[in-house]
């Protein structure tokens, strides 16, 4: 069986050689950490239940959305919820057009590229533990009813 969590990590090694590199996230690579916890909510929901997440039914770029809709939240460490809930206005889609006030916001913000880096990370290492706690798999399919 392939990982089914490839493209987020792959994802992270992109965010962690691009933060080693400049010690900065760009906003077009900072929207990829929203892409790798929505691709790690992604996978556990396929592992759970063989299907894809019918994710347009939950909002956009929403993961903290759709952990509720799992009923997952419980399983995730604090610092875990509370990235998944706020990675989305961290990297808002908006915030890669520079005469925008979203991406002043976003580059005038100290230590925003680390807190992505790091809470990436440990969203994408937590589910991947998780994938194996068969009531954590079966709260994704007994409390999903998209």
């Amino acid at each position: 069986m392939t990982d089914p969590l490839n493209e987020p990590k792959q994802v992270l090694t992109t965010l962690k050689r691009e933060y080693t590199a400049v010690g900065s996230l760009n906003t077009h690579v900072a929207f990829d950490a929203l892409g790798a916890v929505e691709g790690s909510l992604l996978a556990a929901y396929r592992v759970a239940t063989g299907k894809e997440l019918p994710y347009q039914k939950l909002g956009t770029h929403k993961p903290g959305q759709w952990m509720t809709a799992l009923g997952v939240n419980s399983y995730y460490s604090a610092e875990s919820q509370t990235f998944a809930t706020r990675v989305d206005s961290f990297v808002l889609d908006k915030a890669r057009y520079e005469s925008n006030p979203a991406f002043r916001n976003y580059v005038n913000a100290p230590g925003r590229s680390a807190e992505l880096v790091q809470g990436t990370e440990r969203f994408v290492f937590e589910t991947e533990a998780l994938l194996t706690d068969q009531t954590f798999l079966y709260a994704i399919r007994h409390n999903c009813t998209t």
